[in-house]
């Protein structure tokens, strides 16, 4: 059940429910596949405005099952680290991304289904400033509005970010990828120093 619980939230995390089994020639590990034909550059840590320290807790729901687990966030202009734990506590993952180097430690349960391209896509997608996410979009627009952010391809929505009341990393988001059917609620507070 353990096993069972933790692919189903690599897929819904990694924004990748189903991947292509090969990347299209020239995806960096820096590039995630937000759609089919829809490339997302990961933006560097100071094009994501300044320091953020944020905690989140996020439900992930994919075909019907729902996975929940806590992440810890700190951006500066230099770097950005995520950890994420699971409901027992236990490290899952940690990512660190620098703008030109991505590091990714998995724990040795989590199945190597997704990359980390993919993660860092949907949290910088719905919390990120808008212009950085325009210039990292491929083939696709960005929309964005006091409650709602919409990336759209061909004139179809395809990931859609619904914001509760706050500001910025202080907020709830409700992020759904309509291209991959995966939907993720995300409970985000800002930790000021």
């Amino acid at each position: 059940m353990i096993r069972r619980s933790f692919l189903a939230l690599s897929l819904a995390v990694a924004a990748c429910a189903p991947m292509p089994p090969q990347l299209p020639p020239g995806v960096g590990d820096d590039t995630a596949v937000i759609a089919p034909k829809v490339l997302y550059k990961v933006p560097p840590p100071d094009a994501l405005g300044g320091t953020v320290n944020a905690q989140q807790m996020i439900v992930a729901r994919y075909r019907g099952q729902s996975f929940s687990f806590e992440a810890q966030i700190a951006i500066t202009p230099e770097r950005l680290d995520l950890v994420a734990v699971d409901g027992l506590g236990r490290r899952a993952l940690t990512i660190g991304w620098n703008g030109r180097d991505l590091q990714y430690e998995p724990a040795p349960w989590l199945p190597p289904v997704f990359r980390p391209a993919d993660i860092l896509a949907s949290m910088t997608i719905a919390y990120g400033p808008e212009a950085p996410i325009r210039a990292a979009l491929a083939r696709a627009t960005v929309t964005t509005t006091a409650a709602r952010r919409t990336v759209a391809a061909d004139g179809k929505p395809v990931v859609i970010v619904d914001y509760g009341q706050g500001d910025g990393w202080s907020r709830p988001a409700h992020v759904r990828n309509a291209a991959f059917g995966y939907e993720l609620d995300i409970q985000s507070v800002e930790l000021k120093n």
